[in-house]
């Protein structure tokens, strides 16, 4: 402490200081006493960190070591647990949907909006009626005013407070997403249902055991093969003369992508293209193209956002470049080879020679056992931070939640990154706490600028009170809009239809301000042809335009959220700390 004081003492700003405000230097040389200093530092510290003062209230709050104990309906319940374990095309979610079917009540909860409304589409063409609900989307089987017995949902709409028979959670292992595993590790002990059938990986029932054992749920497990082989080729594709109908090759760029379905377009082959960003109906548009065996088009290109989600018949996937851990890329190749489709037998292979090795390796390594899983603080506890810390900025009470919350060693604190981006853009913006939280939490990019802008508009609207209507609307995004016929406009328009997906999803949280649902889904469904016609445009144009953001360039790595407290950090604090007594 006495070294980094006498560093201290030699800051140009603080002999500035000193003599500003009459300090002579045998002065100067006693406020080296560390005795002394401390009880005015504390005083200082406890002004500039709050919680300091209510510390042991905030721990209380904090404290995540027994989130069973959040859902006390769940409790009440003797639940019965059945985990489908076993690989993708093993049949394991069409032998849980069986009881889904067959039940009195029940929820089935899936991670994408896709496969919630593909359960919801075949319930009910098969006579079994169900309702869907995802952030964005509601659809019923009688009408709203009259709820079936079933509901299909994304897992984030999952309900807590209604008991069914069964419930369904496809793709258990997302428990260990480090952004949305939140959502799964509630529905695992939230879900009131007396039956609980969970679908997913092997990888997945170490941690499903430690999370259900100590509350008397005890696992009965159900395990799957693959029910058509699955194999690594032996030399990679090398050329593009050398795919075969039902090849899918995967990219991780949407440059890449565009370049590669245009080069495949010079050679005469058709193809599809699927990446994350396209609308549900672009997608599944794709994907019928793809699938048809009436249609020329035979070759998919596609990002890892087809490992899950879409029925794809794929005889084999080459990979181009940026190998994934070894559990997506199992499960993205599992995808290959689908029992009763025209490729039973799917294979796996990379573009490169150089890189086989590497996926034969990946392909054939055990998945590790999950360890942890997410967690996220509740809006009722980040409430009670608040009155506690009542200037407290949204940013801080993240900040300081994620840093004094206690959790057990089967639990990690789910990303809040996107959350705080938000929070930091509308932090000037006069919010109650509830609705700067959800605002927070909505499906919003802001690392998109446009998305970002539109969205910054619409909520500084909101806060004054304004209605967002749809003619204001439709004046902000300049609606109609054209055909795209460039890769840039394209990705433009790609984030016009997320702000029209975005005011759906405000619409069922704030109906009174986002009030035009029907007509606002009119233009969701607009774009979604736009873009289906953009994407052949962009294909025939893609070598006039070479330059896409950097965002389209590379994935973007989450920061592991350790913070060192540098000397220069520590100077900082003192400077202010020094400050604000001597003047």
């Amino acid at each position: 402490m006495s070294s980094i004081l006498n560093k201290f003492s030699t800051q140009p700003i603080i002999r500035e200081l000193t003599a500003e405000n009459g300090i002579n230097a045998k002065l100067f040389i006693k406020a080296f006493s560390v005795d002394s200093l401390f009880v005015y530092f504390l005083t200082h510290a406890r002004k500039v960190f709050p919680h300091l003062e209510c510390m042991e209230d905030l721990k209380i709050i904090s404290d995540l070591t027994k989130p069973h104990n959040w859902y006390p309906l769940a409790r009440e319940i003797q639940r019965k647990v059945i985990f489908h374990c076993g690989p993708t095309n093993s049949g394991k979610t069409y032998e849980a949907l069986k009881r889904f079917r067959e039940a009195k009540t029940g929820f089935y909860c899936g991670p994408l909006r896709l496969l919630a409304t593909e359960i919801y589409m075949k319930m009910n063409d098969d006579g079994v009626p169900c309702d869907l609900v995802t952030g964005e989307d509601r659809r019923y089987a009688y009408g709203q005013s009259e709820p079936s017995s079933r509901l299909s949902c994304t897992v984030e709409m999952l309900p807590t407070s209604v008991q069914v028979d069964v419930a369904v959670i496809d793709e258990i292992q997302m428990l260990r997403d480090e952004t949305r595993g939140w959502a799964w590790t509630r529905a695992l002990l939230g879900v009131a249902a007396n039956e609980i059938h969970l679908c997913g990986e092997a990888s997945a029932l170490h941690i499903l055991r430690e999370l259900l054992d100590p509350i008397g749920e005890h696992i009965e497990v159900h395990r799957y093969e693959r029910k058509s082989p699955l194999s690594v080729e032996t030399h990679a594709l090398g050329s593009l003369s050398n795919l075969q109908d039902g090849d899918c090759i995967v990219c991780f760029q949407r440059r890449q992508i565009y370049n590669l379905a245009s080069r495949l377009d010079r050679l005469g082959i058709k193809r599809a293209v699927i990446y994350g960003s396209l609308p549900p109906g672009t997608k599944l548009a794709q994907a019928a193209e793809f699938n048809d065996p009436n249609n020329p088009c035979n070759i998919l290109v596609a990002t890892d956002a087809i490992g899950m989600g879409l029925n794809l018949n794929i005889r084999r996937f080459s990979y181009t470049q940026d190998l994934l851990p070894n559990f997506m890329i199992q499960q993205i190749a599992g995808r290959a080879g689908r029992y009763g489709s025209s490729y039973p037998d799917g294979k796996v292979l990379t573009f490169n020679e150089a890189d086989m090795p590497i996926l034969k390796r990946l392909m054939s390594q055990p998945v590790e056992p999950i360890v942890r899983v997410g967690l996220a603080p509740t809006y009722e506890q980040l409430e009670s931070f608040s009155l506690h810390l009542p200037n407290a900025s949204f940013v801080s009470l993240l900040d300081i939640f994620k840093s004094l919350c206690s959790l057990s060693e089967h639990f990690f604190i789910s990303s809040v990154d996107q959350i705080k981006n938000v929070a930091e853009i509308i932090d000037g913006m006069p919010l109650t706490l509830k609705d700067r939280y959800i605002f927070c939490i909505s499906p919003v990019d802001v690392e998109k600028e446009l998305m970002k802008a539109y969205f910054i508009r619409m909520v500084r609207r909101f806060s004054t009170s304004q209605t967002i209507t749809y003619e204001w609307f439709c004046n902000e995004i300049k609606w109609p809009v054209p055909v795209p016929t460039t890769l840039s406009r394209l990705l433009e328009v790609e984030q016009i239809y997320g702000i029209v997906d975005l005011y759906l999803w405000l619409h069922y949280r704030f109906p009174g301000m986002f009030p035009d649902q029907e007509a606002i889904s009119e233009i969701e469904s607009q774009l979604d042809n736009i873009i289906q016609k953009g994407i052949a445009k962009v294909i025939e144009n893609i070598d006039i335009e070479k330059k896409v953001s950097a965002e389209d360039d590379q994935k973007s790595i989450p920061a592991n959220g350790n913070v060192e407290l540098s000397e220069e950090v520590f100077f900082n604090f003192l400077i202010l700390f020094v400050k604000s007594y001597l003047r």
